[in-house]
């Protein structure tokens, strides 16, 4: 009876210390207020995780008097060290900017130009779901596929998609707002937004519905040219980590039992 209640105690602790990581992989930011001139660091939620695929989704609600032109960015993935980044603008519109080891200028852009000043209305919620792999990158909006999202131009350095999640992997920060042109070639849109960052490694793709001043390394596409708060990104895990305390708590109370009715035989 003991080694039943032991083996019961033991595989409930483990089941849920798998959905705590399994919930590990998602990073929530929620609701933040962006103005034209935000911009927050925190650390990059991808690092150090190899994913080969990544999922990011942001629900955005543009001001009244956002320029709402697809060019001013939301967020970044931001190597201060060297100015290289992945940043998103709103168009959609994906920038990746760095240098090689050479020092060669490196960059890739994919948009589709003007399709949110074309689709989408101030002061509405729309879900953005960019999809991000070796193969490329899918970007949807409420769960319907943006197929006008291409590449619109990159340097010659540009060796493919792996370069943008080899980013995601080494960059050390994640930039809530760009700044005036600080992670990104334009400035904050001003928008409420929350932010869903899924790295693939344990839990599987979330699909909802379905970032320092520098020097610009390589302009993207024509447009026109363009303080710093902590914040930490909500984990979906933090419930799930009370479980597995409670759970290892439990176990170990069924492992007392066991013990003291071994006792008493």
């Amino acid at each position: 009876m003991r080694k039943k209640l032991l083996t019961v105690a033991l595989a409930a602790t483990m089941a849920v210390a798998g959905v705590f990581s399994a919930f590990a992989a998602e990073t929530k930011i929620e609701n933040k207020e962006l103005a034209a001139d935000s911009y927050e660091e925190m650390a990059n939620p991808l690092k150090g995780k190899n994913a080969e695929k990544v999922t990011i989704s942001y629900t955005i609600n543009w001001n009244a008097d956002a320029p709402k032109n697809g060019w001013d960015g939301v967020f970044s993935f931001f190597d201060a060290s060297t100015n290289a980044r992945v940043s998103f603008q709103t168009a959609p519109y994906l920038c990746y900017n760095a240098k090689d080891a050479t020092g060669t200028e490196d960059w890739i852009d994919l948009k589709a130009d003007a399709w949110c000043s074309t689709n989408c209305e101030a002061g509405k919620d729309y879900t953005f779901t960019y999809v991000i792999t070796k193969d490329g990158v899918t970007v949807s909006c409420d769960g319907t596929k943006i197929d006008d999202f291409k590449e619109v131009g990159k340097g010659d350095a540009f060796t493919g998609f792996q370069e943008i999640l080899d980013a995601f992997n080494t960059y050390p920060t994640l930039t809530v707002g760009v700044g005036t042109a600080k992670s990104s070639f334009w400035n904050t849109e001003p928008c409420k937004i929350s932010i869903t960052i899924d790295d693939g490694v344990a839990g599987g793709t979330a699909t909802p519905d379905d970032k320092k001043d520098e020097t610009s390394t390589q302009a993207p596409t024509t447009a026109p040219a363009g303080n710093k708060d902590n914040v930490t990104p909500s984990k979906t895990g933090d419930t799930a980590a009370v479980a597995v305390i409670a759970i290892a708590a439990l176990g170990a109370a069924v492992a007392v039992i066991a013990s003291k009715k071994k006792v008493t035989e």
